[in-house]
């Protein structure tokens, strides 16, 4: 592969993008989880879950087949790769067993903090323009500027017509 190759890089990206952490019920592991999304303003991962032995869908799922069961978050825990425990607000398991896929959602996360473990992962960078220059952090600033203005005109100008509106319907009736 040459050095100007756009996927040369590609077998690094799991490393990057994807962390393994392991779900527990007390002392019992149920199963581990490769996170491979993020909402970096409300501190949320969201992972690809594969139970193991000790997982039960019925006593540990929040939700099984899109239909609420239990808040679960007071019996599950998470550690991560290095043996710490992972602290959050909130522990779902969504399973979907007519779709052979389980989801793991860590909501809320707190400790370690989510900046701490997740600066690296691409959505993290994206949301807070990380990887932008001030030169291109300003062009955005100004572009959404420019819409913001562009929409309160058209708002201004839907609310003059609708004045306009009522004041003939008023003329017209008095």
């Amino acid at each position: 592969m040459s050095a100007n190759d756009p996927i040369a890089d590609i077998s690094l990206l799991p490393d990057i993008v994807e962390m393994q952490v392991k779900v527990f019920e007390a002392d019992t592991p149920i199963g581990s989880a490769n996170i491979r999304a993020l909402d970096p303003p409300m501190c949320v991962a969201i992972a690809t879950f594969t139970p193991s032995s000790g997982y039960e869908a019925k006593r540990h799922a929040n939700e099984i087949d899109g239909e609420y069961v239990a808040d679960r978050s007071d019996i599950l825990r998470i550690f991560l790769p290095d043996g710490s425990e992972l602290r959050s607000h909130a522990i779902l398991i969504l399973d979907f067993p007519t779709l052979d896929e389980i989801e793991l959602h860590i909501v809320g996360i707190y400790e370690p903090s989510f900046e701490e473990l997740f600066s690296a992962h691409p959505d993290y960078r994206a949301y807070f323009d990380l990887d932008l220059t001030d030169e291109q952090r300003a062009d955005k600033q100004r572009m959404l500027q420019s819409k913001m203005r562009s929409r309160l005109a058209k708002e201004w100008t839907i609310l003059g017509t609708i004045v306009v509106a009522i004041s003939a319907a008023i003329v017209i009736l008095a």
